[in-house]
């Protein structure tokens, strides 16, 4: 972390850090309250491969509503089920609900576009809202 002050607000390839490491630094700049570092470790980590639970277990821990609705559809779209210990993770409630619309979507298949609008087909994301309580962000740009 020593080298992101010395480099500014954004992450220098001279600090190569694992994700597991810009969580650490999304944990810290969120209790610290340091906006320019939660920024970059927001920006790095949704950039980077991380998978969709410990994206969402990131998104709910640490307020970051842009990452839900695609962590949510991502485990929703995913050909493997909620594992027990992804379900602990993510919380009971939430990994119900999923199944709910796990369930759903094999009833009702969604046509899948493109990669780029996969995440807001109609079919797929008003169930997920509905269901998971969370706010299409389609519906704040209007």
């Amino acid at each position: 972390m020593m080298g992101f002050r010395k480099y500014g607000t954004s992450p220098s390839k001279s600090v190569p850090l694992n994700d597991e490491q810009w969580i650490a630094v999304l944990k810290l700049s969120t209790m610290w309250e340091f906006d320019g570092l939660r920024m970059a470790a927001i920006d790095t980590l949704g950039h980077s491969k991380i998978n969709a639970v410990d994206k969402l277990v990131a998104a709910k821990r640490y307020n970051i509503d842009e990452w839900l609705l695609p962590a949510l559809l991502s485990l929703a779209q995913r050909p493997e089920l909620i594992s027990i210990e992804e379900g602990h993770r993510i919380g009971l409630e939430t990994a119900l609900k999923l199944a709910s619309v796990r369930e759903k979507l094999k009833v009702e298949p969604v046509q899948k576009l493109s990669a780029a609008t996969t995440y807001h087909t109609r079919c797929t994301v008003t169930p997920v809202c509905a269901l998971l309580s969370v706010t299409d962000p389609r519906s704040r740009e209007t």
